[in-house]
């Protein structure tokens, strides 16, 4: 979506353009309601699609509001000397411009939208305008985008479109105290109130808002208490476990491996409930979730990256999978474990984190694949392509200090001639450099061995290569290969099921989520060699390795791994996985 419609400084020829557009679209067809607008007083049949800002509130107007500015300005009928025109012309073109470059860009959602926050609008009409354009917003610390959610007080509004929801002002507190829908962190008050009435009212509407996470604390606090006493073994025991799993949409792996091993549990028999956000519009919290614990009453939690054992009863058994080297981890702060705590780790990495925390023996467990899911078609020959799917870590570099910036240099070039990037030779080099080494792992060599990679594979002409993910379109090299973000599930395994190889390119890691979903669908993985760590098994017999752009492109000169990579997968099951748990949780229950 880029900017559209008109401003007219003449009303009657804003009457008549808006008029036009409004009447195109309720006959139906292809036509978009655009939005257009004018200086002058409106006429009491003026169109749904035309607006009065004057020209000098307009920029305020348009970032308060979210609508898209308007794309031209007509001039005719102003009365304005020729260079006045030019002026304002200029100064008009500067201030969408500079809005647009602000708050529009790429979405998950495959096109070009405005990006803000969710709203409350003190003008329904505004309201629904803003609905209708599809904006889209980002929670912190979040790659997905979401669709914008616009709510507003007044009348109710006919054949409301999903994203507009209706919230009467006396209602506001109570509404966000409770709701599964996103709190919206902005507000829409009408510019001609005056500044000193709009600003009353915002002071009011943050008030309100800081009220209703108040509530939603105390109801957190409240149930967090009632979590705490629901005691498993007061129930009669039964060879069907209750197992409660947390999760969160908006995770690009951890989601999908909640999700997994709850079908995994379920086809064992077993009763599972997974706490997580049913559509883009939700956000849950623990308010929320222990709500939903309180209701289920699980014999064992299972959560991934976060400890959460503050509100269980002592019998109920909590089992940890670490996957990430999450913050909580990386400080070396002790963890408050209790006797019912089991702690898995992903990769020899995460355990000695776990070990700096202080779990002593914590159990290993690789990432694993969903085999109703994942597995290879027959119905195709295979094409000889490449394929990533992932996300870009280039968003994530706009911060980094000068020293940051050098040492990605320099990572650069260690992956261009194949240099061996052990923990020794990082720690050194982020140390020459005056860099965390956490930090390091985050971003710089995160994006050296993902974002570079995949640049080389635009570059070549060895071979096809698609790629998909997130993030993608901020350079023309990637633009040519890149088809958008990718489903998970039946949509991720067709594709990998359609090509010869996908790319595997993560640090101090051979065996991610990713490789082991390619492998099951017979995609030979082309993997980032990261063989000195203790990982194992490495998968040597099933994989092609390299360490530089050279050895990326040999590999599609190699002949195929002796061993196919299905028995990458087959030994990494999900259903494998469950039934460990289910030893496990038996074993601690006693």
């Amino acid at each position: 979506m880029q900017p559209r419609g008109t401003y007219f400084l003449d009303v009657s020829r804003a009457m008549a353009q808006a008029t036009d557009n409004f009447q195109q679209v309720l006959a139906g067809g292809t036509a978009e309601l655009v939005v257009f607008y004018t200086c002058g007083q409106l006429p009491d049949n003026a169109p749904l699609n035309l607006l009065s800002v004057p020209l000098g509130e307009l920029p305020d107007f348009l970032f308060d509001s979210d609508l898209m500015p308007p794309a031209v300005l007509d001039v005719a009928g102003c009365g304005c000397s020729a260079s006045q025109a030019v002026e304002l012309q200029r100064t008009f073109s500067e201030v969408v411009a500079g809005i647009a470059a602000h708050r529009v860009r790429p979405s998950n959602a495959g096109a070009m939208a405005l990006f803000s926050q969710d709203r409350y609008y003190l003008d329904r009409h505004v309201a629904w305008l803003a609905a209708l354009q599809g904006n889209r917003m980002q929670l912190d610390g979040y790659i997905v985008d979401d669709r914008q959610l616009c709510y507003y007080d007044g009348e109710p509004i006919d054949e409301a479109p999903e994203t507009l929801v209706h919230v009467p002002l006396d209602d506001f507190v109570e509404f966000f105290s409770s709701t599964r829908l996103r709190v919206p962190t902005q507000v829409y008050v009408p510019w001609h109130l005056g500044r000193e009435t709009r600003k009353q009212l915002q002071q009011q509407y943050q008030a309100m808002v800081k009220r209703c996470y108040q509530r939603r604390k105390e109801h957190a606090s409240v149930r967090a208490v009632q979590c705490k006493q629901i005691d498993p073994w007061q129930r009669e025991p039964v060879e069907r476990l209750r197992f409660f799993l947390p999760a969160n949409r908006r995770t690009t792996v951890m989601q999908y491996c909640s999700m997994a091993l709850a079908r995994a549990l379920e086809a064992l028999g077993h009763e599972v409930y997974v706490s997580i956000e049913q559509t883009d519009l939700e956000y849950i919290d623990s308010s929320i979730i222990f709500q939903e614990y309180a209701a289920f009453k699980p014999d064992a939690v299972i959560n991934i990256n976060n400890n959460n054992n503050v509100m269980l009863h002592d019998h109920v058994v909590n089992v940890i999978w670490w996957q990430d080297p999450m913050e909580a981890i990386v400080s070396g702060k002790k963890i408050q474990t209790r006797t019912l705590d089991i702690h898995l780790a992903e990769s020899q990495g995460v355990a000695a984190l776990l070990q700096r925390c202080g779990i002593e023996h914590p159990l290993f467990q690789r990432f694993c694949v969903d085999e109703t899911e994942f597995y290879p078609e027959q119905t195709h020959p295979r094409e000889r392509s490449i394929v990533f799917v992932g996300s870009s870590y280039q968003h994530c570099l706009a911060d980094l200090s000068k020293d940051q910036r050098r040492l990605l240099d320099t990572l650069k070039d260690c992956f261009e001639h194949g240099e061996l990037l052990d923990t020794r030779r990082l720690e050194t080099l982020a140390a020459d450099m005056g860099v965390e080494v956490g930090t390091m792992h985050r971003y710089p060599l995160s994006h050296v061995v993902r974002d570079v990679c995949v640049r080389a594979l635009c570059e070549q002409d060895e071979i096809p290569f698609e790629l998909y993910g997130y993030y993608w379109d901020y350079d023309p090299i990637f633009r040519c290969h890149y088809k958008g973000p990718l489903a998970h599930g039946r949509e991720l395994a067709a594709v990998y099921a359609r090509v010869k190889y996908a790319l595997v390119c993560l640090p101090g890691e051979i065996q991610s989520q990713r490789m082991v979903e390619a492998a099951a669908c017979g995609c030979v993985p082309i993997v980032y060699d990261s063989r000195h760590e203790k990982n194992t098994p490495h998968w040597e017999n099933h994989c092609h390795f390299f360490r530089s752009r050279a050895e990326l492109l040999a590999c599609f000169r190699q002949p195929d791994p002796p061993s196919p990579p299905e028995e990458i997968a087959a030994a990494n099951t999900y259903r494998a996985f469950a039934e460990r748990i289910v030893r496990l949780v038996s074993a601690a229950r006693g």
